[in-house]
């Protein structure tokens, strides 16, 4: 399950993307198109491991990174369009990148103008800004094409200096990154000595600024930066980019942050559930809903000031593979 842009619902198989019909009452109908992602350029990085829509809804971004033996040595993102009236999918085109990391699901953040996309965990190469090393490589960073295909720009991350600051053995390693609906990005990630053999710091999440030419900068620092309580397995901004969530799928627990533009993220409120969480969606009335591994739907409705679980909440799914949320 890739995602929906209301009219049509797209899921991703080995090879195959396919669409389906979004009906008036939201129910999913009979398969409209199917394309092989093999028959197109970056198949030689192997089958598909994930997929993600642009928020225009019109583009599906499939990257291709498993490979038959194991060994990953480069990471492909398909581009597909869909055809509005018919949800045809056609080919657009593709950007591949050399790596040499294990094949990791490391699908593209886009910016809210859709010109920018981010990737994190990404262990190619270690690319030092200023004091910093930082494990992100030059092709971390995507211009989103007129037609819809990623290109690699090679953007500049400007990273505060790990702690403690006067020891070069640190290094941030990313671990997750969500946008805001400015130019903001929220990027979660621990500092580690000596990487990749040595240990590891607490995570901590930090707030980035991305500029007109897609360059992210910050003014946070390791000592202002927010601990969460969970690890951040998986994170997801609110629509109105005022809250965060965060929420562990290895360790467990949810926990929501106050998201303030540049300025430091700050802690708000406990956290919610210690289950462990596999998919975290907002809508656009302040609802969060966060899908447990144990088939447990846990919605709260959610403002600046207020945390509330909805009645009946956590409720009993049956074998629940995935969840998104499509708001009108």
């Amino acid at each position: 399950m890739i995602g929906s842009n209301q009219k049509y619902f797209i899921t991703v198989g080995t090879d195959l993307v396919r669409s389906y019909p979004v009906k008036a009452n939201g129910a999913i109908g009979a398969q409209v198109s199917q394309i092989d992602t093999q028959n197109y350029s970056g198949s030689n990085c192997g089958t598909t491991n994930g997929a993600v829509l642009d928020h225009s809804g019109q583009d599906v971004y499939v990257l291709l990174n498993v490979p038959p033996d194991g060994v990953n040595v480069c990471n492909a993102f398909q581009t597909f369009k869909i055809a509005t009236a018919s949800g045809q999918l056609t080919f657009n085109g593709s950007t591949t990148i050399n790596t040499g990391a294990p094949a990791m699901r490391n699908l593209p953040t886009f910016l809210s103008n859709n010109k920018y996309a981010y990737l994190v965990n990404n262990f190619d190469f270690v690319t030092q800004f200023g004091d910093t090393d930082v494990y992100l490589t030059s092709e971390s960073s995507f211009l989103r094409e007129t037609n819809g295909t990623l290109e690699s720009f090679g953007g500049f991350w400007d990273f505060p200096a790990p702690p403690p600051a006067d020891d070069p053995g640190y290094s941030w390693f990313p671990l997750q990154v969500t946008s805001d609906p400015s130019n903001h990005l929220a990027i979660a990630m621990h500092p580690w000595f000596d990487a990749p053999f040595g240990t590891t710091g607490g995570a901590q999440i930090g707030s980035f600024t991305v500029d007109s030419q897609g360059n992210a900068h910050t003014t946070n620092t390791y000592k202002n930066m927010p601990f969460p309580d969970v690890f951040p397995t998986y994170m997801n901004m609110s629509p109105d980019g005022k809250l965060l969530a965060v929420a562990g799928g290895t360790s467990g627990g949810l926990q929501v942050f106050h998201f303030n533009g540049a300025a430091p993220i700050t802690k708000y409120g406990k956290v919610l559930t210690t289950g462990l969480i596999s998919w975290i969606r907002w809508d656009k009335t302040n609802h969060l809903y966060a899908l447990g591994t144990g088939g447990k739907l846990y919605v709260y409705t959610i403002t600046p000031t207020s945390i509330a679980a909805a009645p009946g909440s956590p409720y009993t799914i049956s074998g629940p593979a995935g969840l998104f949320v499509v708001p009108k």
